[in-house]
């Protein structure tokens, strides 16, 4: 992907402006994408809920409001500006089937595609523009004159310019002032979790809490620690935004530069970019363990000691899929079973490839069991092949429990002590030219198999496909952890090479590295870059 700054210069500012815009939600990012497009000359609509409490509040401020339905129905471009929790629901329930053929799906966060919770149209094109910031901040930094920097990605181009109608609208909400970058819907997501989740709300709350704590227990008065370690953070962050490290040393006192200098790697150690790593390698499944303990008290009393032993592996397990997790593989096996169970008997009437293409849809399905298991009644739940009979809630969930656990016995044997995740969630990284067999045994073109952790729920995701469990289909694609104080610190992990090459000297053993859960060091100075012998450079000249 290039990597380039895009200004307003280069964008076609007037495409925007030719076409219907709804904006469905008026919170944080709402309102402020909606009252800064209005602003531009944007013909918008706010899409809301008929009783919602914004729906008066929007159209007080001069904006045009629509139910959520007719909103849609009316629009070349809908961006959903809803919570990531709710807005799967939301779209599927109130958007979908009113958008326009042909239009355009905008997203501020990459969540819901990239984890296949919404899964739209086939014939919407799908992109995002996305704000690095609050919408109170978006809104005050438009009225200012200035703007907010934006990402956009295109994930679907069905109509041939979505991504000159992302930059088009992301310079309408003021992006294009300071500079837009291109990215892609993964990258968006699992940089902003991490830096969200670890840097900016985990990180930053946990120092400033610490740091204030610490005054007050010093006996200093709680005015004075708040003032030292929670106001004039938002000073220093200014600086830093304004013109980087450099310039808010250059700006701040010459012992308050001396304490950045002597003190902050005392606080912010080795150790604490460690715990960040960790953070990137969790495979802690919370999915799981809302269901799991639905299957706790299946009565298997009268079932044979493969099948109780199998129970107390369940019970036991701390809901973390690593490789060597014999609860990972139980779990995973019985949810495979639940789900064909409940669902299956009805799907295969339609074909067989329907309970393929509805298991591929996780979201849905996992969804629904939410649902199913929670209200422990529905339609679903009866298997239509027996006649005269309707099945219980009790009696599916004991029937995917065992039906399951013998499963296992197909994937890692009849010794339960190789039942293991990672005997079965393996992942190997195929090269093109290793899909022909004989190639790849000639010249080793594909890299692995490899015993893999994780889940499609799971921080450090490893998908698999239900129709040929469990192998992974899908994962992390990159691993980084930036030491902006020192930028040749910069941990980074590729699978199999920045190139693919597979003469690459990195080509295999990265891998194996990546796999591990290890990191290489990234060398991130120009000045040590030029200076070093150690490298190999590429330097390319304007053409004269």
């Amino acid at each position: 992907m290039e990597t380039k700054i895009i200004y307003d210069s280069s964008i076609d500012k007037s495409l925007i402006k030719d076409l219907k815009v709804t904006v469905i939600g008026f919170g944080s990012q709402g309102h402020a994408h909606a009252l800064n497009l209005h602003d531009s000359g944007v013909d918008v609509t706010v899409g809301l809920r008929e009783d919602s409490e914004s729906f008066s509040r929007a159209q007080e401020m001069g904006l045009k409001v629509e139910n959520l339905a007719n909103a849609a129905s009316d629009a070349d471009v809908v961006m959903l500006l809803l919570p990531d929790q709710v807005m799967a629901d939301v779209y599927n329930s109130e958007i979908a089937d009113n958008m326009k053929e042909g239009a355009t799906l905008l997203f501020a966060h990459g969540f819901n595609i990239h984890f296949n919770e919404i899964i739209p149209r086939e014939d919407l094109s799908v992109g995002m523009v996305a704000p690095k910031g609050p919408g109170h901040l978006l809104r005050r930094t438009y009225e200012e004159g200035s703007g907010m920097p934006c990402l956009v990605a295109v994930e679907k181009d069905s109509s041939g310019n979505t991504h000159e109608i992302a930059l088009s609208y992301a310079s309408a909400i003021g992006g294009g002032r300071a500079g837009i970058l291109n990215t892609t819907f993964k990258e968006e997501t699992e940089t902003d979790l991490f830096g969200e989740q670890t840097v900016l709300c985990g990180g930053l709350t946990e120092l400033i809490r610490n740091g204030f704590e610490t005054l007050v227990e010093a006996g200093y008065q709680p005015e004075s620690a708040y003032f030292e370690t929670l106001h004039e953070v938002k000073l220093i962050v200014d600086l830093m935004y304004e013109g980087g490290f450099e310039w808010m040393r250059h700006s701040i006192s010459d012992t308050a530069e001396y304490g950045d200098f002597s003190r902050g790697s005392r606080i912010i150690t080795s150790e604490t970019k460690n715990e960040m790593k960790s953070v990137q390698l969790d495979y802690t499944s919370l999915f799981a363990k809302e269901i799991a303990p639905y299957f706790y008290d299946v009565n298997i009393d009268d079932q044979n000691d493969r099948i109780k032993k199998s129970m107390a592996i369940l019970k036991e397990w701390d809901f973390v899929e690593d490789i060597e997790s014999k609860g990972a593989l139980v779990f995973h096996s019985i949810l495979r079973r639940l789900v064909i169970e409940v669902f299956g008997d009805e799907l295969n009437l339609l074909g067989d490839k329907y309970l393929d293409a509805f298991t591929s849809m996780k979201y849905l399905h996992n969804r629904s069991l939410r649902k199913i298991l929670a209200e422990k009644k529905s339609s679903w739940i009866d298997d239509i092949r027996t006649k005269n009979k309707i099945e219980s809630f009790d009696e599916i969930l004991k029937r995917s429990f065992i039906n399951g656990v013998n499963d296992i016995e197909n994937y890692a044997g009849h010794n339960m002590e190789n039942w293991t995740w990672g005997r079965v969630h393996y992942l190997t990284h195929n090269h093109k030219v290793g899909s022909k067999k004989i190639l790849d045994w000639l010249f080793d073109f594909n890299v692995g198999p490899f015993l893999s952790g994780g889940s499609d729920k799971s921080p450090n995701a490893g998908s698999y496909s239900f129709s040929e469990p469990f192998a992974q289909t899908a994962g992390a694609s990159m691993r980084r952890v930036v030491d902006f104080n020192n930028l040749n610190e910069t941990q980074q992990i590729i699978p199999t090479g920045q190139s693919g090459l597979p003469h690459s000297k990195h080509y295999d053993d990265q891998a194996e590295l990546y796999h591990s859960g290890g990191y290489r060091t990234t060398w991130c100075d120009e000045n040590f870059i030029r200076k070093s012998k150690e490298f190999r450079r590429l330097t390319l000249l304007p053409l004269k």
